[in-house]
């Protein structure tokens, strides 16, 4: 991110977003690009895929990318439901479906990078 900020013209953010894109986690990457777009004056204008779709495995649980993968490698459409992963027997899971909420998961990942 610091590296990002420092970047003065398009062309520099451009060959540091390359290099640095091969020689650090995928995670720190992405979320390090999506924060210099918010902050930085270069990013001004900039529109970038919602998280969900660069990292989609952030935002459902592995049996639904599971499906999707199959559904693309077989190329069949499909439409794919996730149900709550809580119990309610647990009180700190009655809140959970924030957290499987990808619209509500999207936008408190947003939150925190402004």
């Amino acid at each position: 991110f610091d590296v990002f900020m420092q970047c003065k013209s398009w062309d520099c953010a451009v060959h540091n977003a390359a290099y640095w894109r091969e020689h650090m986690n995928e995670g720190e990457f992405v979320y390090a690009v999506y924060t210099a777009v918010i902050h930085s004056e270069l990013g001004h204008g900039i529109v970038l895929p919602p998280l969900y779709e660069v990292t989609p495995h952030m935002f459902t649980n592995s049996e639904i990318i599971q499906k999707a993968y199959t559904a693309k490698m077989t190329h069949t459409a499909g439409k794919f439901e996730m149900e709550f992963t809580g119990t309610k027997k647990n009180k700190e899971q009655r809140v959970a479906y924030f957290g499987e909420d990808i619209g509500m998961d999207t936008h408190h990942v947003t939150w925190h990078m402004d």
